[in-house]
């Protein structure tokens, strides 16, 4: 019993250390979960809009678990599990699931191997701004990669390539409308998606 508190204690130490506010955890005695497979701390995953769905994500952590398939097993481990099933039915639930076959809002062209690195740190700061974004895996021909953000139901296409880097803009195409305006700053540019979106939301 002391060793399990002593447990949970340093737990909720590291999680205040890292940063996670206390909101966005609670401990609950009540969970039980594989008694026999589990040595230490369990935890699950509730989604704050539709928390009567129950655990999302689900896990915690096991001792030498890996004795049952070598013999020096002898390795502890912690791991989690998300159920797809469940996940894809609170999608379903709160409207997220649209008819297109993306969930990102924009698709980053990748149309000049040396400027690879760039999309990719456009596509880390709109994420961090909250813009569903997805990068064109490969460097491809332009009408390719447009074809696919046809295809798969992008809101909006932003090019990035030699032209762009060199006139210090980024492009952005809205695909519904196929207005296509250069942006002199990433903010600007997030500013754009986020008002083109509500736009278009607002007269759906």
């Amino acid at each position: 019993m002391r060793e399990g508190l002593e447990e949970l204690e340093s737990i909720v130490n590291m999680l205040d250390n890292i940063g996670i506010k206390k909101e966005h955890y609670a401990i609950d005695f009540s969970i039980a979960r594989g008694l026999g497979y589990y040595t230490g701390t369990v935890y699950e995953t509730l989604l704050d809009d539709l928390p009567t769905m129950g655990s999302i994500c689900s896990g915690g952590r096991y001792d030498n678990l890996t004795k049952s398939f070598s013999k020096d097993g002898n390795m502890s481990g912690v791991g989690a599990s998300i159920g797809i099933d469940r996940l894809i039915a609170v999608l379903d639930k709160l409207g997220l699931i649209k008819e297109h076959n993306t969930t990102a809002q924009v698709l980053i062209l990748n149309i000049d191997e040396r400027y690879v690195s760039n999309i990719y740190q456009l596509a880390t700061k709109l994420r961090e701004a909250d813009i569903k974004s997805e990068v064109y895996p490969d460097t491809m021909k332009f009408k390719k990669q447009m074809k696919y953000a046809n295809l798969q139901g992008h809101e909006f296409v932003i090019i990035l390539g030699e032209n762009e880097i060199k006139n210090g803009v980024i492009s952005l195409k809205n695909m519904e409308s196929g207005k296509q305006v250069n942006m002199k700053s990433i903010e600007e540019l997030i500013e754009s998606i986020r008002g083109e979106t509500y736009r278009t939301h607002v007269l759906k």
